[in-house]
């Protein structure tokens, strides 16, 4: 009996700390495509100054703030949470690859983030998408354990 209370406790505990990282996850995606689309001839200036989006900036302008939210989305609706903290670490991976390619190459750089984020230097971006990248891992690892519980226990997992 008191396996079964440690376990209950422990899953408990997974769907919490999955729940936060998917919140975090969810109001970092919102926060920046809502800015984006909130500032979008600012966004848009801001585009012409990166080489390889120059030519399609209007478009990219556009999709990126929608894709960002779009991407939110999917990780509030709980069918397709998983895909959605897979997209964002992904998205996240790819910023990072993006952003350090660019510093080594030219050091005047402008920031399209959008609101309070536009502050951050170039080394706090960084610091700032690895804290996200951790955790989305971690929101991906504490899914997969709530999911493996809940299979384990013979229970349906209505959390997924």
């Amino acid at each position: 009996m008191e396996h079964k209370a440690c376990s209950m406790r422990k899953a408990s505990l997974n769907i919490i700390l999955s729940d936060l990282c998917t919140s975090l996850m969810v109001l970092l995606f919102t926060y920046a495509g809502a800015s984006k689309l909130l500032q979008q001839d600012v966004f848009r200036i801001q585009l012409i100054n990166v080489p390889v989006i120059k030519k399609y900036r209007d478009i990219f302008a556009l999709t990126l703030p929608i894709f960002e939210l779009l991407l939110a989305v999917l990780m509030i609706v709980k069918h397709t949470r998983v895909a959605g903290l897979v997209v964002s670490l992904v998205t996240l991976c790819i910023f990072i690859a993006y952003l350090s390619i660019s510093l080594l190459t030219n050091s005047d750089l402008p920031c399209h983030c959008g609101g309070v984020i536009n502050s951050l230097s170039w080394k706090q971006h960084i610091f700032f998408n690895l804290f996200f990248i951790v955790v989305a891992t971690f929101g991906l690892y504490t899914q997969r354990s709530v999911k493996l519980s809940a299979k384990s226990s013979g229970r349906k997992n209505s959390y997924q």
